[in-house]
């Protein structure tokens, strides 16, 4: 999962959860925990999306300071 679809996640539990806010005396309990499962199930997502993200940037960032670290070596052997 990737950084937008995280992201898209989190709008859908933030728009579930005030729908949850809203909630009237007039629902019945199996309309409730149904929210409540979908709720549970985008902050699931954006948990698992903003994981991968870390994970990636930190790869990102290992490879920069490779390559970084190959400049500085080259840099000194055209020297």
């Amino acid at each position: 999962m990737d950084i937008p679809s995280g992201i898209a996640a989190v709008t859908q539990a933030i728009s579930i959860a005030k729908a949850l806010r809203d909630v009237e005396r007039q629902y019945d309990t199996a309309t409730y925990k149904s929210q409540i499962v979908d709720l549970i199930s985008s902050l699931t997502d954006a948990r698992l999306a903003l994981s991968d993200a870390k994970e990636l940037l930190s790869e990102q960032k290992k490879e920069i300071d490779r390559l970084q670290a190959s400049f500085v070596m080259k840099s000194e052997l055209v020297k």
